[in-house]
C-alpha cells in the first residue's frame, strides 16, 4: 500500500531508553492504526554501533543521524535534505509515549502543524493555556520550516543548558515556539494527548485517550498501572 503518513522516533543508543523500548513504542503504533504508513528511526552516533540495532522491528527505515542525545531527530527535520520521505505528513513521536488507543483521528487530524497540549486544563500554569509539547506532533505540507529555519539561524545548538545564543532555543521548536508565538500550532484534544505525571498518574486514563507521554520522570518501567501492561508490550 502506498504510505499516506511517516511516523518517526529517534534512538541516541544511550542508556535513557533500550531497544525494548523502542520497539515497544513502533508496535504500539502499528497495533493502533489502519492508516498506510512509513516508519522512521532516526538512530544517533551510539544507536549506530555495530549491534545496537540487532533486533529492531522489521519493517522500519533506519536514518542515521549526527545529532546527540535529545537532538538525535533533528536529522529529518530540514524540509529540504530528508528524500526518504515521501510523504506530505509527517507524525513524530518520542519514544516516551505510550499508544493506548486507536491514532487514526490523530494521523487524519486537520491541520498543518498540531501538537499536544503541554498542560492538562487542571493544572496549566496562568499564560500556558496554549503551550505545545512537541513530543507528539503532526507536520503536514513544509509547515515545520520556520522552525529548521530558526534551528539553522540560532546555530543548530545541541543539549547544552548554559549555550548562550542557542538559550532561548534550548527545547528546540517547543521552546522557541511557546515562547515567541511565531507559528501557529493546532493542539489535539487533551483527552487524546496527555501526560502521565501531570494528567494521569493518581487520577487514571482519561476518557477517548489515545497516546499517554511519559516526559521527564518516571518513564513506563518505573509504573505499575495495570493499563500498562495491556499497552505497553
Amino acid at each position: 500500500m502506498i504510505p499516506e503518513i511517516t511516523i518517526c522516533a529517534g534512538w541516541s543508543g544511550d542508556a535513557l531508553y533500550s531497544l525494548d523500548d523502542v520497539n515497544k513504542l513502533i508496535r504500539g503504533v502499528r497495533r493502533n492504526t489502519t492508516i498506510p504508513h512509513d516508519f522512521v528511526l532516526y538512530a544517533g552516533p551510539e544507536a549506530q554501533k555495530p549491534g545496537k540495532l540487532d533486533g529492531l522491528e522489521p519493517g522500519v527505515m533506519v536514518i542515521p543521524s549526527e545529532y546527540p542525545s535529545w537532538w538525535v531527530g533533528m536529522k529529518g527535520a530540514d524540509p529540504d535534505n530528508r528524500p526518504w520521505i515521501v510523504t506530505r505528513s509527517i507524525f513524530g513521536l518520542g519514544l516516551d509515549c505510550v499508544v493506548v488507543g486507536n491514532l487514526d483521528d490523530i494521523l487524519m487530524f486537520r491541520s498543518d502543524l498540531a501538537a499536544m497540549k503541554d498542560y492538562p486544563s487542571h493544572s496549566c500554569p496562568r499564560g500556558c493555556e496554549n503551550d505545545c509539547s512537541l513530543d507528539v506532533a503532526l507536520y503536514r505540507n513544509g509547515a515545520d520550516r520556520p522552525m529548521w529555519n530558526e534551528y539553522v539561524r540560532v546555530g543548530k545548538p545541541t543539549w547544552d543548558m548554559s549555550a548562550g545564543a542557542g538559550k532561548e532555543f534550548r527545547m528546540c521548536a517547543q521552546g522557541w515556539i511557546n515562547k515567541t508565538r511565531s507559528v501557529h500550532v493546532d493542539l489535539f484534544p487533551e483527552n487524546w494527548v496527555i501526560s502521565y505525571k501531570l494528567g494521569v498518574k493518581d487520577r487514571g486514563l482519561p476518557p477517548d485517550c489515545r497516546i499517554v507521554s511519559f516526559h521527564g520522570q518516571p518513564k513506563p518501567r518505573d509504573v505499575n498501572d495495570p493499563w500498562l501492561k495491556e499497552h505497553w508490550i
